[in-house]
């Protein structure tokens, strides 16, 4: 049998260490089916907040944070082997290691700008609530990209690249998401449209800008 590209040991390891960091969470917590409705029913938008039950810094949400992160990076890791974004005497599992870093470096900071904006603004209300909007978006797209990584390591019902659109689609549509979220929040919170603007420019638009160009490789 040829050897399939995305088909490796750690793989599965990854996948089911995510699955049972998820679960212990879940089972120790209550019901993952109303922070679902919230998000994608644009419910908690109001003054009321849009808080988790658990919170942000309970340990079962960030054991939920730290699975959707193994798995958004082995999606990460396998668009990377495919585009070849990394030198090929590079270890896969290094490569994979690597990039959970970098996710989870990414994430942790602007956890910090986010929490040190509502600070100086003071809005620790509004943005402790999009911060949880924020969360929410890395979980439910590592939710899909979980089937999207067991398909692309052990079926070959389609070609990988279409795997990688659609993975892309999906982050696109929670990335989207999100960014209504915060418009709504701020609208609810009659705040002003200038400052929406000028806080969805420095928290959203300008990370991806950075992203872009990093990957792009372009320069002036």
């Amino acid at each position: 049998l040829s050897h399939k590209p995305f088909h490796d040991d750690w793989n599965i390891v990854i996948l089911i260490l995510s699955l049972l960091v998820f679960s212990i969470a879940r089972t120790a917590g209550k019901s993952f089916i109303p922070g679902i409705s919230r998000f994608y029913l644009f419910r908690g938008t109001g003054k009321e907040g849009v808080r988790d039950v658990l919170g942000i810094f309970h340990w079962q949400t960030t054991l939920i944070n730290l699975a959707s992160f193994f798995v958004f990076s082995l999606f990460c890791y396998f668009a990377s082997e495919y585009y070849g974004a990394f030198p090929a005497d590079l270890s896969p599992f290094l490569i994979y290691l690597l990039i959970l870093g970098i996710i989870i470096s990414a994430v942790t900071l602007r956890h910090i700008v986010i929490l040190l904006t509502g600070t100086i603004s003071n809005q620790e209300s509004l943005f402790e609530d999009y911060l949880h909007t924020f969360y929410q978006s890395y979980r439910f797209s590592s939710f899909f990209l979980f089937f999207i990584a067991i398909l692309i390591s052990y079926t070959e019902i389609f070609p990988a690249k279409i795997y990688f659109i659609a993975g892309v689609i999906i982050v696109a549509i929670h990335y989207l998401i999100r960014i209504l979220r915060l418009f709504i929040i701020f609208i609810n919170r009659n705040i002003s449209i200038f400052y929406l603007i000028l806080y969805l420019c420095a928290l959203e638009i300008l990370p991806v800008l950075i992203i872009i160009r990093f990957f792009s490789g372009s320069g002036y």
